[in-house]
């Protein structure tokens, strides 16, 4: 299943999967217009936070992704990457957002229609070529010619599963939204520090009041 909805980053619409329609992306019109709610988008956000535990953070943020149906791409102490299902992206960037203070953030969307669509229609292409090559070797009239046909199906083959491979990742990047989160442990201030921050905002209260 791939996940498709509206381009553009993080609207207010959820991140719902939904099913691709295959006559939308493939067959004998390739200037065909994929309709909007079609369309298949790949979300992911980046953050960083701040929090006094970052081990215990890390781990609590590996933790969302079974929470939320998802997997763990990658975790260290200081940065966890981890796939959640498309439909709960939002409800799991909120999760994320009570961790810790959040320094900063970037959530964004690509839109791969026209790459899925493009690479469907060459493996299409490349199937029906393979298909006339099986033929030929059955045809063909001696060793030579054989090696041949099989030096292309090889080539062909090879070709054939990387498209596949393609449109597979494609379509799983789709479906699990990727979210990544750099961990960094909050500074305490010092007692020089605590001083600085009342003189700061000592002197601040007086600008408010002239």
């Amino acid at each position: 299943m791939l996940a498709g909805c509206a381009g553009g980053a993080m609207q207010k619409e959820s991140a719902a999967g939904m099913v691709l329609n295959k006559s939308a992306v493939s067959g004998d019109d390739q200037t065909a217009v994929v309709p909007e709610k079609n369309r298949i988008i790949i979300y992911n956000a980046y953050y960083k936070i701040e929090c006094e535990d970052i081990e215990k953070i890390s781990k609590s943020i590996a933790s969302l992704a079974q929470d939320f149906g998802g997997y763990v791409v990658s975790a260290g102490t200081t940065q966890v990457v981890i796939r959640v299902p498309a439909a709960k992206f939002e409800a799991a960037l909120a999760e994320v957002e009570k961790k810790g203070d959040v320094d900063s953030k970037r959530i964004y969307s690509e839109d791969v229609t026209d790459a899925y669509r493009d690479t469907e229609i060459r493996l299409d292409s490349k199937l029906k070529a393979r298909d006339r090559y099986l033929e030929l070797l059955k045809k063909a009239e001696n060793v030579n010619a054989a090696l041949n046909v099989e030096r292309e199906l090889e080539r062909l083959n090879a070709e054939i599963e990387s498209m596949k491979g393609r449109l597979k990742r494609l379509s799983h990047l789709a479906n699990y939204s990727t979210i990544t989160v750099t961990i960094e442990e909050k500074v305490k201030p010092g007692p020089l520090g605590y001083i600085f921050i009342g003189v700061w905002k000592a002197v601040k209260w007086l600008f408010v009041w002239n």
